[in-house]
């Protein structure tokens, strides 16, 4: 069960060259805007500006890219889809605990749904339930993993 991710607001401000080994870089170029300098200013003056065609000798992509999130989450999943990778969204999760099946974890959402997996991702910001769950059971992430 997979939905589309909600409409956003937020602009993601990203390198090309961090996309690289992702394998997403042409599908973000062509999605996004590429800015060859930025400028932040308050109402009265510049307080910064970055020339990013400086790094031209260092990279094939001398620009920053903006895109809006939803546009990268959706190039994200078209490159996991086609890796046969699948995508539940939105569920809540509620927890988390380590499967009787050697690295699996129990995944347990609102609503009742339990699944196993072997990879869980969390994307839910600094408070991530994925995360705490692993801090509540005294482990690393890495440990389940083996």
């Amino acid at each position: 069960m997979s939905t589309p991710a909600q409409c956003t607001r937020i602009r993601i401000f990203t390198s090309p060259q961090a996309l690289e080994p992702l394998g997403v870089v042409e599908a973000a170029v062509q999605a996004g805007i590429p800015a060859k300098a930025i400028s932040i200013s308050d109402r009265h003056s510049t307080l910064f500006s970055v020339d990013f065609m400086s790094l031209h000798p260092y990279t094939r992509h001398p620009y920053i890219l903006v895109l809006p999130q939803q546009l990268l989450e959706g190039i994200f999943r078209d490159k996991l889809q086609s890796h046969s990778v699948r995508i539940f969204r939105p569920y809540r999760m509620i927890g988390m605990r380590e499967s009787a099946q050697r690295g699996m974890a129990e995944v347990s959402f609102e609503g009742g749904a339990v699944m196993r997996a072997r990879y869980v991702i969390g994307a839910d910001g600094s408070h991530s339930t994925v995360y705490y769950s692993f801090r509540s059971h005294g482990t690393d992430v890495l440990s389940w993993c083996r």
